[in-house]
């Protein structure tokens, strides 16, 4: 009986270990196989980016390309595009960056964030336009916090969008500082919907940048 018993205890144990042991080999698997799924959309992004910095260079002075940089690295938000003036760009998303090539120094050296970017090739210098907001999605009445850069003029328009492409609010003139123009979107009373928010700079009407936003 007592030999009986230590076997089943035995066989209990053992049983449990398995059970752990491929629930531990499935969260793993999971894990590794979406960090390389991610990997490879990081990747992507990238080299798309630099095929459109690459193009800007390669087009000269006054060509102007339009880019788009997804909101996410497959499930998780892109937190940046980081364009240096040492030949190269990193992807970051979830304390995680990947890195690739671009063909010149001679571009803004700045952060480029989520929606439509520009890249235009102004006297051999690449510069790219992109909005950052402090959010993607809004409750009805919080406070958009709205930057955009590169601004190489004196001011820049800002519009917004809804939707339908009809215009919420706009165009409004804002000074550029350092090259960054700043804007504070109140969004209260306005109805639930998908907005664009759209910035040109006055002076260099290629250096344009749209970024969505949900109102909520």
């Amino acid at each position: 009986m007592v030999r009986a018993q230590t076997g089943l205890e035995f066989i209990t144990g053992v049983t449990i270990m398995l059970v752990i042991y491929v629930l531990a080999i499935g969260a793993y698997s999971y894990y590794t196989e979406n960090n390389i799924i991610e990997d490879t959309f990081a990747e992507h992004i990238c080299y798309k980016f630099s095929e459109g910095v690459n193009a800007a260079v390669i087009g000269g002075d006054g060509f102007s390309i339009n880019l788009s940089v997804p909101y996410k690295v497959y499930s998780e938000d892109l937190t940046t595009i980081r364009v240096s003036d040492n030949y190269t760009i990193t992807v970051e998303w979830d304390d995680r960056i990947t890195a690739c090539s671009i063909v010149t120094r001679n571009i803004t050296n700045q952060v480029v964030y989520s929606g439509k970017v520009s890249a235009t090739n102004i006297d051999s210098t690449v510069y790219l336009a992109s909005i950052n907001t402090n959010q993607t999605e809004y409750s009805i009445g919080e406070s958009a916090r709205i930057t955009s850069q590169y601004i190489k003029g004196a001011t820049a328009n800002l519009t917004i969008f809804y939707s339908n492409e009809t215009v919420l609010l706009g165009p409004l003139t804002r000074t550029a500082v350092s090259h960054i123009i700043n804007y504070t979107w109140n969004t209260a009373g306005i109805p639930s919907d998908d907005y664009s928010v759209f910035v040109s700079d006055n002076d260099y009407k290629n250096l344009n940048a749209k970024k969505l936003v949900s109102v909520r």
